[in-house]
């Protein structure tokens, strides 16, 4: 573990590939303050698709959702969340300062779709920050409360969630 006081960026490196798992370690812990722990999953998760890349984060203690939308298609492309200890966590492409986003604070529920078009798999998300009854127009919505664990298989043209109810270590 670093003493420095600057935060290390860790990533796995292949020569004329990207990289497909990264993470930080923060800059010394002040042992009053409770962290979350996104380096190291607790979990046996299996991957949503074959798509290439695959990303997972805990729904417990969200503060903010912020869904960004794919340039061509309209639809999600990423899923960037910000928990109440400050701590982020990002599902599928979230370019940050280049593609649009909602946003949505303390987010009560998240809602998802699966869709293919032009042989594509799309995913339309919304977040609603009220816990009243809501229907949607299309059939096929997965609406999920605030907890367990969100799943995300990516690539360049695909990307698939699924929702566990709870930690598969519980």
């Amino acid at each position: 573990m670093s003493s420095s006081t600057n935060p290390t960026l860790i990533h796995n490196a292949h020569e004329f590939s990207y990289a497909t798992s990264m993470g930080i370690y923060p800059a010394a812990r002040d042992e009053s303050t409770t962290t979350t722990d996104l380096l190291q999953p607790s979990h046996n998760l299996v991957p949503v698709s074959d798509s290439g890349c695959f990303s997972w984060a805990s729904l417990d203690k969200v503060h903010s959702v912020r869904i960004f939308e794919d340039q061509d298609t309209q639809f999600c492309a990423g899923i960037l969340l910000t928990y109440e200890d400050g701590s982020q966590r990002a599902l599928g492409q979230c370019r940050v300062g280049w593609d649009s986003y909602v946003e949505c604070i303390r987010p009560y529920d998240l809602c998802f779709l699966a869709i293919t078009l032009d042989r594509r798999t799309c995913v339309e998300v919304e977040a609603t920050a009220t816990d009243e009854a809501h229907d949607h127009e299309e059939s096929g919505w997965e609406c999920c409360t605030m907890d367990g664990i969100l799943q995300c298989g990516f690539s360049k043209k695909h990307i698939k969630l699924a929702k566990l109810d709870s930690s598969p270590s519980e």
